[in-house]
């Protein structure tokens, strides 16, 4: 069962960071706040962080 966890949660990070990348300012996808919510620029900073971010967790 673990030698399935691991392509398992390859597959659900990949996944995540599609769906991340390809987020615009919503209440449901990427970096929930006021403050990014509020502006389109401050909202693609921290998007595409979590989106490197997890590009990472797959090494």
């Amino acid at each position: 069962m673990v030698v399935w966890l691991v392509p398992a949660f390859t597959v659900l990070f990949y996944a995540a960071g599609i769906l991340i990348e390809h987020a615009d300012t919503n209440w449901s996808i990427g970096i929930r706040t006021p403050w990014t919510l509020s502006n389109e620029v401050v909202w693609k900073k921290p998007t595409n962080w979590a989106l490197n971010y997890l590009k990472f967790q797959l090494l």
